[in-house]
């Protein structure tokens, strides 16, 4: 079985960085990353699936969890690329996968995201299963989270009549007991825009959620009982890298939530490709396609841009990862070497 999200989305990357539009007079400061292996050199091979929100997680110990959809397991390595241990295979038992769509590390535990988003299982930090439960009615969910003994994902319902009713977020308790909605959902023409634009990125201060959306450029912040904190569209805030992917999906004729095409398909674009908080209470949104990370503060205003490079060469940000200790992670090309890397600083 595939993913139907992957069949019906056609999501297009655009190299934004050498087109040119007004400039946003934002504060840039350079950082420079440690480049720490080569994804290219892994053995076993990790196929990235490139607009899938958690493949990737780090434990205190710098031991690194990829997501391997295709090939239904989740490998485990050392902080010098070296592997340690596989999770799962294909399967419909306990312990095995069957096209996992993300992962979160809490503690010595890992939850993935299993069956194109459909459940949840728990397993031990080296592999062993611990329990599960199935999401009922869901259709795909993309985004997995973790807070205290709640489980948060960002899943969409199979309700065709009543999509634009839904909250974005889900909270389960671990017995799979579905305890509250909140999130406000993008409107959507239909159903398959539903999927498309509210698949979320999710993090948390305190005892809040601060969500981008990967598809759309809104970042917000909400509590537990979906009082709203901000809710900011960057395209208002003026932000270059916005306007020129605004201005390129404009000549292009893409889709947007409120003027689909085709019923079952929808062409968009990816802009948030990872989102982060930090120990200090500091939100980091990876801008898509760029070597840019926009660092707001816990109120929403965006404080300035990060930009990483190695010496003098830009590394153009595919993920980023914040562990538990509060170490910076990421996945970056160095386009001049051609070159795709994982790196922290």
């Amino acid at each position: 079985m595939r993913n139907e999200i992957l069949i019906k989305t056609f999501f297009l990357f655009l190299n934004i960085s050498s087109y040119s539009a007004q400039t946003d007079n934002l504060p840039v400061r350079d950082v420079e990353v440690t480049p720490l292996f080569e994804l290219d050199t892994l053995k076993p091979e990790v196929k990235i699936i490139p607009f899938q929100n958690n493949f990737l997680s780090v434990d205190k110990e710098e031991n690194i969890y990829f997501v391997d959809t295709s090939n239904h397991r989740i490998l485990k390595f050392g902080i010098n690329g070296k592997f340690i241990t596989q999770i799962g295979s294909i399967g419909q038992r306990e312990e095995e996968l069957y096209y996992p769509q993300g992962i979160f590390l809490k503690g010595d535990r890992l939850f993935v995201l299993n069956y194109e988003g459909k459940e949840i299982k728990i397993f031990n930090a080296n592999g062993k299963f611990i329990s599960g439960f199935k999401i009922p009615d869901a259709s795909t969910s993309f985004a997995l989270y973790v807070h205290d003994e709640q489980i948060i994902t960002d899943t969409k319902y199979k309700d065709l009549r009543n999509f634009n009713l839904q909250k974005l977020l889900s909270l389960f308790n671990k017995k799979g007991e579905k305890v509250k909605s909140v999130g406000k959902i993008l409107k959507c023409q239909t159903f398959t825009g539903y999927e498309v634009f509210n698949s979320a990125f999710i993090n948390m201060i305190d005892n809040s959620f601060v969500i981008a959306l990967a598809n759309y450029p809104l970042i917000f912040r909400c509590d537990l009982d979906d009082k709203e904190i901000f809710y900011k569209d960057l395209r208002e805030l003026k932000v270059k890298e916005i306007t020129e992917l605004q201005e390129r999906i404009f000549k292009l004729g893409m889709d947007t939530p409120e003027s689909i095409k085709e019923k079952n398909a929808v062409r968009s674009s990816v802009y948030c490709s990872g989102l982060g908080v930090s120990l200090e209470k500091q939100i980091y949104y990876a801008l898509m396609n760029s070597c840019y990370l926009l660092h707001l503060n816990e109120r929403g205003d965006i404080v300035e841009k990060l930009k990483l490079k190695i010496q003098n060469e830009p590394v153009r940000v595919e993920k980023i990862n914040i562990n538990e200790m509060g170490n910076f992670y990421g996945i970056g090309i160095l386009h001049e070497q051609k070159k795709k890397i994982f790196f922290n600083f």
